[in-house]
């Protein structure tokens, strides 16, 4: 959460889709697909981020702006 905001999306998501995946496993079985939903924007936004970092060392500078981190 203190290095920006691309970061904080994606665990923060993460943190979501495994609470839902736990109350699917409880018996709940429609937030499965709920949790791969929010998994799936998880990855993308983990792909955002990879695609950031990659095209930061290649044209050395921030291409893909990532925000401000949310704890200072």
């Amino acid at each position: 959460m203190r290095i920006h905001s691309a970061m904080a999306v994606t665990f923060t998501l993460l943190l979501i889709g495994f609470i839902l995946l736990d109350i699917a496993h409880f018996g709940y079985d429609q937030f499965t697909v709920i949790a791969g939903y929010v998994l799936m924007v998880c990855a993308a936004s983990a792909l955002y981020m990879m695609a950031h970092v990659i095209y930061a060392q290649v044209f050395g500078r921030d291409v893909l702006p990532v925000g401000k981190p949310w704890i200072k």
